[in-house]
């Protein structure tokens, strides 16, 4: 099994400028910061899930990650060149906006989350919060780029799992079982 199998999000977040780009290293609180926040929705799951384990950070993500957004796209094939089956989350907006808060936006989508059979349309309305929930997302890397090429102002934030199983009907029909010691049941939060 190669390294990519291994990363299963990457965070990714465009900052539009003044057309140049630079590596956006994060600090070890904004680290924390980003792990917490995946690991309070993924402790929130009901009913709870006990193959969902917390999250860690990855070097090697956040370096694919930086990778992937030098081409300044935020269409879906920016996940192309790590040949892997990706799922991705996106925001954007025209205000500086932090990781808890961005996180906590695709976490909103529970309200409208039921578990069981859902159908292509119904899952575009929960697909940011099932891919924040998924089970077998394990880690989390963030790249970020400045770029003047994006069509509006503000902050593009990207998240990519590689995960082979992911489809929309196994992602919204998986049943989940209670949180087991020692995954993601008492996850960080705010």
């Amino acid at each position: 099994m190669d390294n990519l199998s291994l990363i299963t999000c990457l965070c990714l977040i465009l900052h539009q400028v003044h057309g140049y780009y630079k590596n956006d290293e994060l600090n070890q609180q904004e680290i924390q910061t980003i792990l917490d926040a995946h690991n309070h929705h993924m402790s929130l799951v009901s009913p709870s899930a006990s193959d969902m384990h917390k999250m860690e950070w990855s070097d090697e993500a956040a370096r694919n990650a930086l990778a992937a957004l030098r081409k300044c796209e935020t269409d879906r094939k920016i996940s192309q060149p790590f040949q892997a089956r990706c799922g991705e989350n996106l925001f954007m907006s025209s205000v500086d906006t932090d990781w808890w808060n961005i996180v906590k936006k695709w976490g909103s989508e529970k309200a409208d989350f039921v578990s069981g059979e859902t159908n292509r349309d119904e899952f575009q309305m929960v697909s940011h919060y099932s891919q924040l929930v998924w089970t077998a997302t394990t880690k989390v890397g963030r790249g970020g780029v400045r770029c003047e090429r994006m069509g509006s102002s503000g902050h593009v934030v990207r998240c990519e799992e590689d995960n082979k199983e992911l489809t929309s009907s196994s992602v919204a029909g998986r049943k989940r079982q209670r949180v087991a010691e020692g995954t993601c049941g008492s996850g960080g939060g705010r």
